[in-house]
């Protein structure tokens, strides 16, 4: 579903959207930057993060905090594309968000 399209420290893909999409990434140090490549004409797709709804036929770009939970729906029969673009923040203790990711993926390799 998703394809790299990036040589660059930022990760980048396009994808194709399922109809209801719901994440939060809590450990994430990541600004997520959020833009639809085509032109939607009615309210049909959005993106809710915490209290804030942003309808792609209003705003093609959303940036939000990773670490919020967030639900994308696409309540349409047309085919939505969006680029992701993780924007990484600067943390205050690197080495404990690497070890904490190193002992979580370890954790769940097996799943």
């Amino acid at each position: 579903m998703f394809e790299s399209r990036s040589e660059t420290d930022a990760s980048d893909w396009y994808s194709s959207i399922p109809a209801r999409r719901q994440g939060r990434g809590s450990l994430s140090p990541a600004l997520k930057r959020w833009y639809n490549l085509n032109e939607m004409t009615d309210d049909s797709a959005y993106i809710v993060v915490g209290d804030t709804t942003n309808r792609w036929r209003d705003n093609k770009l959303f940036i939000f905090d990773d670490t919020l939970l967030h639900e994308s729906i696409s309540q349409t029969d047309r085919a939505r594309y969006c680029l992701f673009v993780d924007m990484i923040r600067r943390i205050p203790f690197p080495a404990v968000m690497r070890a904490t990711v190193y002992v979580i993926r370890s954790l769940t390799e097996s799943f």
